[in-house]
């Protein structure tokens, strides 16, 4: 008889999604400062003030614009910004401190392997856990689920 038409997943195509979860939940454990990021750009956006480019070069860092003073137009976006960076970055130097070899092999497998990083799989696993481990251990104020 005749099956479903789904094809049937390779196991590169798993790989491929398990690895893309995995990277999914780093974001969500590191926190990308999503819904921050977007209130400040509609903010800045609205009112017609402010360099987002800028911003996601890096040139620039949100709170350090005039109208990102607490008096500014965008202030209270700005410093939620800025707060939600700051705890990113110590999430991140939690990383260097407790996971700084998972951190560099994962780095060096990813540049070997740029174009099927899904082949970091073991390593990316291992530096999230080791990630989750150090933050409920040493921060867990920094816990963001």
């Amino acid at each position: 008889g005749a099956g479903f038409p789904w094809p049937q997943k390779s196991e590169k195509d798993q790989l491929v999604a398990q690895f893309e979860a995995i990277m999914d939940e780093f974001d969500v454990v590191l926190d990308r400062c999503a819904p921050e990021t977007i209130a400040y750009t509609k903010c800045i956006n609205e009112n017609k003030v402010g360099d987002i480019a800028g911003i996601y070069k890096g040139s620039i860092k949100p709170g350090k614009l005039p109208e990102d003073v607490v008096s500014g137009t965008c202030g209270n976006e700005a410093s939620d910004l800025a707060g939600c960076f700051a705890r990113r970055e110590s999430r991140y130097a939690l990383v260097r401190k407790y996971c700084g070899n998972l951190n560099q092999a994962y780095e060096v497998c990813m540049m070997e392997n740029n174009k099927n990083p899904y082949l970091c799989l073991p390593t990316v696993r291992s530096l999230l856990q080791c990630t989750r481990t150090a933050i409920d251990e040493k921060a867990p104020d920094l816990k963001t689920t």
